[in-house]
C-alpha cells in the first residue's frame, strides 16, 4: 500500500461525507487506502463512515476505538493502524482537490524528500466570528510568502524562517502534510501534551531536522467554523492556548534534543526572552490560579516551575519600586 488517507472522526457528520467522497475522488497512479478512526461519536459519523466502508470495501477501512482518546491521541491511532508507506491526513470538515495526493507524492518523489507540504485554501463559514474570519483573513502566514514555486526547502532554509516567526504556525494543518510513515518512528508522534499547537510542533520537529518538500498549489480546503471543536474553548481553554501551549512550545524548543538544530540558528537565549514573556503574563492571574493550570504540566514539562521566581521576583521589583 502506498499511501494511506487518514481521516479522524469526532461527531464529525454535518461535513464528514463531502470529506470522505474527496477522498475517494483521488485520481493517484498507486494504491491508497481511507482509513477512517472514530473515537467514540454521539453523533451519526461512525454510522455514515461505514455506510462508505460497505460501499467501498477495497478502499474504505473503519474502526471504533473503545474509548474517547481525544485528538491528537487519535492522529497517533489513525497512524499506528495505517498499512500505508505514505500518511495523508484529512479532517472531517476538510477535502482535497482530486490531483492532491498524486502531486504532492510526484513532488517527494522527485526531491527524494520524506515530508511534503502544500498550500490550503480557507473556506470560512457565514457563522464563523469576526474574530475568526479576521484572523483567517488577514494573519495567516502561508508559504507561497516565502516561496514563489515548487522547492525543496533545507533544514537550514525552514531554519531561518522560523527564526523570524517564533510560535507562528506558518507551516500549515496537517490536511496540508504528506510524509513517510517512517517519519513518526524516527521523530516521534504528535505531543498529546498539546492540544492546539500540535501540528505545527509536530511538523516543525520533523523539518528542522530533514527539511521538506513544498508544492506551491492549493490542494486542500481547510474549512473556518465556529462550530469547529477546534474553536470551542471555555475560558480556562483559552487561558491554556494563550499562555500555556506556547510556553510547553518554548520548553521543547529550549530543551528537547529533536530541536538541537533548530537551536543552530533560532538561540536560546532569544527563546528564553519568549519564555519570559509568557510566564509572566500567565503569572497576572495570579500564583495559585496560574500553578493549578500548569500544574498537570509539570511531570513532562518541569522548567515551568520557574513561574513560581518570575512572580516572586516581580513582587519584589514592585514592592521596591513602591517604597
Amino acid at each position: 500500500m502506498d499511501i494511506t488517507i487518514c481521516i479522524p472522526v469526532y461527531n464529525g457528520s454535518k461535513y464528514l461525507e463531502k470529506s470522505i467522497s474527496s477522498a475517494l475522488e483521488q485520481k493517484f497512479k498507486g494504491s491508497f487506502e481511507i482509513l477512517l478512526v472514530d473515537d467514540c461519536s454521539n453523533d451519526d459519523s461512525y454510522e455514515i463512515a461505514q455506510k462508505f466502508e460497505l460501499g467501498n470495501k477495497e478502499v474504505v477501512r473503519v474502526i471504533r476505538n473503545t474509548a474517547n482518546k481525544g485528538l491528537t491521541s487519535n492522529w497517533n491511532s489513525c497512524v499506528e493502524e495505517a498499512r500505508g508507506e505514505w500518511i495523508k491526513f484529512l479532517f472531517q470538515d476538510d477535502y482535497m482537490s482530486p490531483g492532491c495526493i498524486q502531486i504532492m507524492y510526484d513532488r517527494a518523489v522527485l526531491d527524494k524528500s520524506l515530508f511534503v507540504i502544500c498550500n490550503r485554501n480557507f473556506l470560512i463559514e457565514e457563522n464563523s466570528s469576526q474574530g475568526l474570519k479576521s484572523f483567517f483573513t488577514n494573519h495567516v502566514i502561508k508559504l507561497n510568502r516565502f516561496f514563489a514555486s515548487d522547492t525543496y526547502v533545507s533544514p537550514e532554509h525552514n531554519q531561518s524562517i522560523a527564526e523570524k516567526n517564533i510560535l507562528m504556525n506558518y507551516l500549515g494543518e496537517p490536511i496540508c502534510f504528506l510524509y513517510h510513515k517512517s517519519v513518526a518512528r524516527r521523530f516521534g508522534e504528535f505531543n498529546n501534551y498539546i492540544s492546539q499547537l500540535c501540528d505545527y510542533e509536530f511538523a516543525l520537529r520533523v523539518v528542522s531536522n530533514i527539511g521538506f518538500s513544498y508544492v506551491n498549489q492549493e490542494l486542500v480546503t481547510f474549512r473556518v467554523s465556529s462550530d469547529s471543536t477546534t474553536f470551542k474553548n471555555h475560558s480556562e481553554k483559552r487561558v491554556v492556548l494563550k499562555y500555556v501551549e506556547p510556553l510547553l512550545l518554548l520548553h521543547l524548543f529550549i530543551w528537547s534534543k529533536a530541536y538541537k538544530n533548530y537551536r543552530v540558528i533560532v538561540k536560546r537565549k532569544t527563546l528564553f526572552a519568549e519564555y519570559r514573556k509568557y510566564l509572566n503574563e500567565l503569572n497576572k492571574l495570579g500564583i495559585r490560579r496560574a500553578h493549578k493550570i500548569l500544574e498537570m504540566y509539570f511531570r513532562e514539562f518541569p522548567f515551568l516551575h520557574l513561574h513560581k521566581l518570575y512572580f516572586i521576583v516581580n513582587k519584589i521589583k514592585k514592592t521596591l519600586q513602591w517604597g
